[in-house]
């Protein structure tokens, strides 16, 4: 989210920075500038349903307080998946992060030992004695894990081969902040009041900085969403993601299970661009498959080249009034996309319930069509499939999930 203001005052080396990480992943977009609306993404190419159009690795990324034990602090796989509750691997001095395995352990202990472990320790005390708002305890978290990568003097790199570097200091250089009233800003407020009483003082910054980071980091943070719309954590982009616009009628989507390998953007056309497993892989190194998550853009229809990459700010599964209350209080606007007009017309359905997931023990993420290599089997139909075979089925962007095709995925909003 980047709003016209900041986009008329940011630099050209903001603009050469996004440049150069879409040219150097290899992505189907480019960064434009409208008048009245900033900074958006426009495709360079077609598209069609699946593909992947852009990769990015967090610049911070916390689990959720509720879902700590249940999901990986490091690569986010939830124990579910394992086929058990919890993760039994924890952070032997705070247990406040849990691991799937001891490389994942390894690999998280350079950011969590010290200033973090202190403050999550901390932080279990003071939310034991109910000093910490219950509301505020997942921006805590991610205010302990923003402030400790900035004492740790931490930076990324928003994907695997990128030449670009972010830090703390990204948040204010790259991203929008909103003007908040009391209200929605107090989530905000009790944040900092409560991350500067647990953090040790070389770790603190002003009260009035640290409010502006968390405001443009709620702005621009993607919640990642397990099956049944379980809030598993929450991460903030300052790479390209942030640049994605709104609407409620989305014709991409925020893929919120991890992809695993470095996987880059898709480049080709036709049918072989629908699978994720079909996209190059860059050779596996231990700091790649135990490095922080790598997150993707999927087209949810075909798109023409030029076409604005949109995305909901808002969950799909709400009404209208639900959808824009929330807009309203997270991100100071007032929606008035196609979808929102429509619905509140009462002339046509678009909950976008075509796409939602199947699965009975999920039910709310949103589908995206993949090709799989079979085995030698049978299909979806009973029919034997020979081996190589390439059957279209989708996937589900909460649960991870696979089933059957259905019909054509087409765009709503267009003629």
């Amino acid at each position: 989210m980047r709003d016209a203001a900041a986009a008329r005052d940011a630099p050209a080396s903001f603009a050469s920075a996004v440049d150069g990480y879409l040219r150097g992943q290899g992505a189907p977009v480019r960064m434009v500038f409208a008048e009245g609306r900033g900074y958006g993404l426009v495709t360079t190419r077609a598209l069609v349903a699946g593909d992947c159009v852009l990769v990015e690795t967090p610049l911070a990324c916390t689990t959720t307080y509720a879902a700590r034990a249940r999901v990986c602090a490091r690569c986010l796989l939830a124990a579910s998946q394992a086929g058990s509750g919890e993760w039994a691997l924890a952070c032997k001095r705070c247990h406040h992060v849990r691991f799937c395995s001891a490389h994942c352990a390894c690999a998280a202990r350079a950011a969590h030992d010290g200033v973090e472990c202190a403050a999550l320790c901390a932080l279990a005390r003071a939310e034991a004695a109910g000093e910490v708002p219950t509301e505020a305890l997942d921006l805590v978290v991610s205010t302990i894990r923003i402030l400790a990568d900035r004492a740790n003097g931490h930076v990324s790199r928003p994907y695997p081969a990128a030449t670009d570097e972010l830090s703390y200091w990204s948040y204010a250089h790259r991203l929008q902040s909103v003007r908040r009233t009391k209200r929605t800003g107090e989530h905000i407020r009790q944040a900092v009041v409560a991350s500067l009483r647990l953090l040790p003082p070389s770790a603190r910054v002003p009260p009035a900085e640290l409010f502006d980071v968390l405001n443009r980091h709620q702005c621009n943070a993607y919640g990642v969403t397990g099956a049944r719309g379980e809030e598993r954590a929450l991460c903030s982009f300052a790479g390209a993601f942030h640049l994605l616009n709104h609407s409620c009628a989305p014709n991409c989507v925020f893929d919120c299970v991890p992809l695993r390998g470095s996987v880059a953007p898709s480049t080709s056309h036709g049918d072989r661009a629908l699978s994720v497993a079909d996209a190059p892989l860059a050779a596996s190194r231990d700091d790649e498959r135990n490095g922080p998550p790598l997150f993707g853009i999927f087209a949810l229809y075909a798109l023409p080249a030029g076409a604005e990459l949109l995305h909901s700010y808002a969950k799909s599964t709400d009404g209208p009034a639900a959808r824009r209350q929330y807009l309203l209080d997270h991100y100071a606007f007032e929606c008035a996309c196609i979808r929102c007009e429509v619905e509140a017309a009462g002339d046509v359905d678009l909950s976008l319930d075509a796409l939602r997931c199947a699965a009975p023990e999920c039910g709310t993420g949103l589908t995206i069509p993949v090709l799989t290599v079979s085995a030698i089997g049978d299909g979806d139909d009973g029919t034997a499939l020979a081996a190589g075979a390439r059957t279209r089925r989708v996937r589900c962007v909460h649960c991870g999930r696979d089933g059957a095709a259905g019909a054509t995925l087409i765009d709503p909003m267009r003629p």
